[in-house]
């Protein structure tokens, strides 16, 4: 493996959440570990580590990740839409559309995430109650 020191932590940050995505989608979530997402990548161990220590924290970074991608969705929908008692169901529901179309299918992902721990559906019913209020 040739191994490669980034300068810039968040660069190989987003590498490293973009390989665990693409692990996610192409073997689902049980086979998302840390060693597949390493063969995708041309980082040593301790790089990823340095970022995330276990896979644990690497399934929670990919996440909060994917959610953030939904919230600047939901956002940017939020400000398109008039006053009115449906406007965040609207913009919930056009967000999900441009989520689920999105070439880097971030919604496919983070529903795979949500469906495959208990955890992440509860994560992201909390969040989507704070975002709706």
């Amino acid at each position: 493996m040739n191994v490669t020191r980034s300068t810039q932590p968040e660069v190989l940050r987003a590498r490293i959440l973009h390989a665990a995505q693409q692990v996610l989608l192409e073997d689902g979530f049980a086979h998302l570990t840390q060693e597949r997402v390493l063969h995708k990548l041309d980082i040593s161990r301790g790089g990823r580590q340095l970022r995330f220590r276990t896979k644990q924290r690497l399934l929670d970074g990919l996440f909060a990740h994917l959610f953030e991608i939904f919230a600047a969705q939901y956002a940017e929908q939020l400000t398109l839409e008039p006053d009115g008692p449906a406007r965040h169901v609207r913009a919930y529901i056009r967000a999900s559309l441009a989520n689920a179309q999105d070439a880097g299918q971030s919604g496919r992902a983070i529903t795979l995430m949500a469906i495959n721990n208990p955890v992440y559906q509860t994560q992201w019913a909390h969040l989507l109650g704070q975002m709706l209020k």
